[in-house]
């Protein structure tokens, strides 16, 4: 005997909405990191915005990104990384939620540690619809590299003589004379 499901039909509608919603969720989405300076000293501070844009009509009743930072190029607050599973990494999570043609900018400080040099990204965004019955997930972001350059130091910290920083003096007198090198003024 076939077993007869009801269906409300205002259940369906939700359903349906919510499917909807979810797979326009991340479409038009924007997400761009930009930094103060890609290149930096061991100790420099340099300030990198977070901006997220939702570019469409659909609001957005939750987002969640999560970007992959390098402990060595992070936050001066290390605590705002959540654990990665590669070494000396962490994730930047900020959830948001956007209004349709909205635009959302968030300043943080990161601290130069280690010389090298890191890739920040790829971003992973995260959303859905509001009744929390589907979600969807994509890439939002490509990597972008940084270089912490090595610590500049003084010639005594390195351990060279203050006499030759550049080496050996050279010689006074040659041992062959080259003919081809003219030396002097010479007649016509």
């Amino acid at each position: 005997q076939p077993v007869m499901v009801s269906c409300d039909p205002d259940m369906l509608v939700i359903v349906l909405v919510g499917w909807a919603w979810s797979r326009s969720a991340l479409g038009q989405v924007k997400y761009i990191r930009r930094f103060e300076h890609k290149r930096a000293f061991p100790g420099e501070e340099i300030e990198a915005q977070i901006i997220i844009e939702n570019r469409k009509l659909l609001p957005l009743g939750w987002l969640r990104v999560e970007d992959e930072w390098p402990m060595a190029f992070g936050p001066v607050d290390e605590f705002r990384l959540n654990e990665a599973p590669g070494p000396d990494l962490g994730f930047l999570t900020n959830t948001y939620t956007l209004r349709w043609f909205q635009r959302v900018r968030r300043r943080i400080t990161i601290l130069a540690r280690t010389r090298g040099i890191y890739q920040v990204g790829p971003a992973y965004a995260l959303s859905g619809d509001p009744f929390n019955l589907f979600e969807r997930g994509r890439d939002i972001a490509r990597p972008e590299f940084l270089i912490i350059y090595p610590e500049i130091k003084t010639l005594e910290e390195l351990g060279l003589p203050m006499k030759d920083p550049l080496g050996d003096i050279g010689a006074q007198q040659r041992l062959f004379e080259d003919p081809n090198r003219i030396m002097g003024v010479r007649e016509h």
